[in-house]
């Protein structure tokens, strides 16, 4: 399947016929599920399997996790422009689109961002009070 294209006029506060349909927005956002169904299924193998993942699989990961990630807002983009879907049948809400682009984002993070010394600290202040993070 060609992925959608999504032109956005910023001048027009509709956004812009070029919006995808619900119908084309559900057979997206089916595959984007079963996408990530598929990448979970490589990411247990590869990163959690009985040998350290290599920095290839890393950039995979890494690779994989953004094109979910951009695929999720491109549905999520096309679900407003048409005029707020909140749902695309057969049990596909914005709700779940939603949550699972959010985990896809913090998959991301866990494996490939940096958290800030600052928030470190305070997430270690939180749950062990006294305790200090290793360097």
């Amino acid at each position: 399947m060609r992925p959608l294209s999504i032109t956005v006029d910023p001048d027009s506060a509709a956004g812009t016929t070029a919006a995808p349909t619900r119908e084309q927005l559900a057979r997206q956002a089916a595959k984007w599920f079963q996408d990530i169904q598929e990448f979970r299924i490589w990411e247990d193998a590869h990163l959690y399997g009985e040998h350290p993942p290599t920095p290839l699989d890393n950039r995979i990961h890494r690779y994989q996790l953004s094109s979910l990630m951009t695929e999720g807002e491109m549905i999520l983009l096309g679900m407003s422009l048409n005029g707020e879907t909140q749902t695309l049948g057969n049990g596909l809400t914005i709700q779940c689109i939603e949550a699972n682009q959010r985990c896809l984002q913090l998959a991301f993070l866990d494996w490939h961002g940096d958290m800030p010394k600052e928030r470190r600290q305070a997430l270690f202040d939180q749950v062990f009070h006294d305790a200090q993070p290793a360097a």
